[in-house]
């Protein structure tokens, strides 16, 4: 059958007329033809000053030609849509391709003409890319239709390390198509930023696959969540947490500031990086590599327990021992009002102190409240300093003996009214037993003032 072809084209080819009978003119409408899709290349046969009749396109190269049946010019002019299908034996050609065609005149003489398509698969018209995708519900890409060429019912597939997904749709010459693919949440946070390799299968009406690669891209997202907890009171146990919300690979660093006496009772769930000291103050470091969705913690221990007991220990000793020598001193401490002649505020304060065990050094300390002025007339003891700005007596009575009684007395007075409720501080007297020092405090007294009865 392929010799019979062969010589029938020898044949043909012998018997062209070599006299032009009409002019022709080819005009390009797509010259690109898809392998395994009902795409073809398109022209329009332009026919003029041409016999009127029947006339036909042959060819015997491995495409189908359309119109195959023939076709009638009239009037010596003619419009002529002609297709240009490739054949399977013709698959693996790519890129421009010529080849020989005949018209059949209507006295059935042949004339040799040329064309010239543009052979392509499918995925050779088609571009894949991506702006920047940021972590969320899934991602865009897009698919760009390089050529002239409109498709319709296209039936693809998208794979990638995050999705798989069909699909079916009409694509416009040179339409950029965007498409959303949902991917999974957690999985997407985990994935780093960077570009991403995409496959479309293209599945042709033969299910022959055609495969494209392209990418998308996922753009970098810098979040990083800070937490802390802390349990217990006397056993503190604080755990600071940093969590990478991004994408990207992160150095985080971790700081922990301690006292230095608290420094001394806490452990760490691993040795610092760098400690560093400040005055009072002790800073640890840790620095550590953290990729998405990934957390890092650093545990802290401080045990309160032992410096508790021995603090109890030492301000119960401080207690007892401060009772037990107090009770060698006794302070009362009193208020009486004064009559004056001009009907001035005053008041007497008395403070009577007597020793219970040999006493060194004694001394009386005395605030007087800052509205009300010290009288510097003395009856008996005299005070050694007055502080009439901030408002403080003095006086040093020196060594007591066991059972020695002394009293201080001193008046304080007003020449503008007083009312109401009058706080007189505590008096302070420090003294020295066996060489320690030691202080006592007196009574608190309260003096309702009587010209706020008036």
């Amino acid at each position: 059958m392929k010799i019979k072809k062969i010589l029938l084209g020898l044949l043909l080819i012998i018997t062209i007329s070599f006299v032009t009978s009409y002019k022709l003119e080819k005009e390009t409408i797509n010259q690109i033809a898809i392998h395994g899709y009902e795409k073809p290349a398109e022209f329009i046969f332009k026919f003029g000053d041409a016999e009127e009749g029947f006339y036909e396109i042959f060819t015997f190269v491995d495409v189908e030609l359309s119109p195959k049946e023939k076709f009638e010019i009239k009037n010596k002019t003619e419009n002529i849509l002609v297709k240009v299908y490739p054949t399977e034996k013709i698959s693996e050609i790519k890129g421009l391709f010529s080849f020989i065609f005949y018209i059949q005149k209507p006295n059935k003489e042949n004339k040799e003409e040329r064309l010239r398509i543009n052979l392509k698969n499918i995925e050779e018209i088609f571009e894949v890319n991506s702006e920047a995708n940021f972590p969320g519900e899934g991602i865009f890409f897009y698919l760009e239709n390089k050529e002239n060429v409109s498709l319709k019912d296209l039936k693809v597939k998208f794979r990638s390390i995050l999705f798989e997904e069909e699909r079916k749709f009409d694509i416009k010459p040179f339409e950029k198509k965007e498409f959303f693919v949902k991917v999974d949440k957690k999985k997407l946070e985990k994935t780093p930023a960077g570009s991403y390799l995409i496959e479309i299968d293209f599945i042709a009406p033969n299910n022959k696959i055609y495969t494209k690669q392209g990418k998308f891209l996922i753009g970098e997202k810098k979040d990083i969540f800070n937490d802390y907890k802390k349990e217990g009171f006397l056993v503190k146990e604080e755990i600071f947490i940093k969590r990478n919300l991004g994408n990207t690979l992160e150095n985080v660093q971790f700081e922990v500031e301690k006292n230095i006496f608290s420094a001394f009772f806490t452990s760490f769930s691993e040795k610092a990086d760098r400690i560093e000291t400040e005055g009072l103050k002790k800073k640890f470091y840790w620095t550590k590599k953290i990729g998405p969705s990934e957390s890092s913690e650093i545990k802290v221990r401080t045990n309160y327990l032992l410096p508790l007991i021995a603090l109890i220990l030492i301000i119960g000793f401080t207690f007892l021992s401060n009772k037990y020598y107090s009770a060698k001193l006794k302070i009362i401490k009193s208020v009486q009002p004064l009559k004056t002649k001009g009907g001035e505020f005053a008041v007497r304060v008395k403070i009577k102190i007597k020793a219970n065990a040999p006493l060194r050094n004694v001394s009386i300390n005395e605030k007087v409240p800052s509205f009300l002025k010290i009288y510097k007339k003395f009856s008996s003891l005299s005070p050694n300093k007055i502080d009439e700005k901030n408002g403080k007596i003095t006086l040093n009575l020196g060594d007591l003996f066991s059972g020695e009684e002394r009293t201080f007395n001193y008046i304080l007075y007003s020449k503008v009214g007083v009312y109401g409720k009058i706080f007189f501080p505590e008096t302070n007297v420090i003294y020295e037993v066996n060489n320690k020092v030691y202080e006592t405090l007196s009574n608190k007294v309260f003096f309702l003032s009587e010209q706020a009865k008036k």
